[in-house]
């Protein structure tokens, strides 16, 4: 994705990573494990990958903005 902007722009200026699945049917209790495992992967690991490749590219154009958005961190 990165690589993609840098080819097609020729630098990243700023990012935004909004990323995020639940289960709200479920019962934290009853939530398989495979379920979680699946959540983090997508709310915390696809957001800090694409971070860290994202700051890479900024930082080497001298550019520096990333805005990870999160959905409760909209709601409130």
């Amino acid at each position: 994705m990165v690589a993609t902007a840098l080819s097609s722009f020729g630098r990243l200026d700023y990012a935004v990573n909004a990323a995020a699945i639940e289960f709200e049917t479920d019962f934290l209790a009853d939530l398989a494990d495979d379920d979680f495992d699946r959540m983090i992967a997508v709310n915390l690991r696809s957001v800090f990958l694409c971070m860290k490749h994202e700051i890479t590219a900024m930082l080497e154009a001298s550019t520096l903005v990333t805005l990870p958005l999160h959905r409760f961190a909209l709601e409130r």
